[in-house]
């Protein structure tokens, strides 16, 4: 066992003179991160399927609908803060995590109040399921949003295997419950119901959870990183409401149905950039921990080959969506030709290495830049292209967004790394 554990080793360190990365660290951290959205993508996958075949496509659109309009609403918090603490206690600042939950729950009294007038809307208008249905997003929401940020603590420490544990155990409720919920009824308000109620109690149950195993301490002065946090949360609210808006959009030009042929079609892809995530997370720790000199010299290299595995996900999976579909999706033949061209999208993922250099090193007038030009060239596109060409407005709209984001991220990079004075080199005789 020793013999094959110094084999693998050694390979690995002989691999990194052609990645150009730490092999060892990204395959510790990595295997168990990528146990977690393994565990999280089969799960969301049987819950969709499940719905999709067994729902209406009326009752699955009104689910998506909710659901989409949740996280518009979470714009009216502290979203940006998350990034903020795993960057604090990632330079040592271990008890920033407990104070800065408090802060970004009262933030929430947003989410709160404007669901809470969206509830009401619906019940002057006489729909009082979603009436129904944003008051217990009123309720639940702010405690999803504020208690899930006890993963940043476990993120900023690279403790990656507790991490992928406990955000395993953390899905068991919901999707037991949601799982038992769809196997017993068709009403898309229950389903609404579980959903949202179960996340929220096992956000709580799993932040009191890390909060006593890891004793965090109740005091830290997180002034700057909340202000740091209110910058980052004002540039993701952009992001976010882009991001939510095209089903929201969908629903009220086109109705229930195409909502939910576009969200299933969305759904693979979804899932294929969050198995990348186990990347972005892995690697943000170290970012904030490096020179902006050493990212120079080391991200372009890194950037590379993460595309070529990019490429490699979309070439593959363009081929499979068909049969993926026939066989698991066969009420939504329509969707397939969405999702196939949909997960040009992957090919941009690489440049969150080049978000993560922005957040880690301060660079606010960078993420300004890209996240409200990319959101606004978005929501500009959907505006115009959902009216006159339906889904296919949707689908351009994203995918012109993603890539004209990718290519300011660059252009900004390199205006970075051009400024750097970099030392002068000893010429030796």
């Amino acid at each position: 066992m020793q013999r094959l554990r110094d084999a693998v080793y050694n390979i690995l360190r002989w691999s990194e003179k052609y990645v150009k990365t730490d092999m060892i660290y990204l395959t510790k951290g990595g295997f168990w991160l990528l146990f977690s959205y393994s565990i999280q993508a089969i799960t969301g996958l049987i819950l969709s399927v499940s719905f999709a075949n067994l729902l209406a496509k009326e009752s699955y659109g009104f689910y998506q609908f909710v659901i989409s309009m949740a996280s518009i609403l979470a714009v009216f918090s502290l979203t940006g803060i998350g990034t903020a603490i795993i960057r604090g206690i990632a330079q040592g600042d271990e008890g920033c995590l407990r104070p800065s939950v408090k802060v970004s729950l009262k933030w929430t009294l947003g989410i709160l109040l404007t669901a809470a007038a969206t509830s009401l809307y619906y019940w002057t208008k006489g729909n009082y399921q979603l009436s129904i249905a944003f008051a217990v997003v009123a309720i639940a929401q702010p405690l999803i949003t504020t208690f899930n940020l006890y993963k940043t603590y476990l993120q900023g420490k690279k403790l990656f295997k507790s991490y992928s544990v406990i955000q395993t155990a953390q899905r068991l409720l919901p999707f037991t419950l949601l799982l038992i919920a769809i196997l017993c009824t068709r009403n898309p308000l229950t389903l609404v119901i579980v959903y949202f109620i179960s996340h929220a109690i096992s956000a709580v149950l799993i932040y009191l959870y890390v909060v006593i195993k890891f004793k965090l301490p109740k005091q830290s002065e997180v002034k700057d990183l909340v202000k740091y946090g209110k910058h980052l949360s004002l540039m993701e609210s952009m992001a976010e409401l882009a991001t939510a808006a095209d089903k929201v959009l969908i629903w009220f030009f086109l109705g229930a149905a195409p909502t939910a042929a576009y969200a299933l079609a969305q759904l693979p892809i979804i899932h294929l950039q969050a198995m990348f995530g186990f990347i972005r997370e892995l690697a943000f720790p170290k970012i904030a921990q490096k020179s902006l000199p050493g990212l120079a010299k080391a991200l372009p290299e890194k950037i590379r080959t993460y595309w070529i595995v990019a490429l490699a996900v979309v070439v593959l999976y363009i081929i499979s969506a068909p049969t993926i579909f026939h066989i698991f999706l066969p009420k939504y033949p329509e969707a397939v030709i969405y999702t196939q061209v949909l997960s040009l999208v992957i090919l941009v993922v690489p440049r969150s290495l080049v978000t993560h250099t922005f957040a880690a090193h301060q660079r606010t007038k960078e993420l300004y830049l890209v996240n409200f030009s990319t959101p606004i060239i978005r929501l500009s596109l959907l505006a115009i292209g959902l009216p006159m060409f339906g889904i296919w407005g949707v689908i351009g709209a994203t995918l012109i967004s993603e890539w004209c984001a990718a290519l300011l991220q660059w252009k900004l990079f390199s205006n970075i790394i051009n400024k750097i004075s970099w030392p002068k080199q000893t010429k030796i005789k």
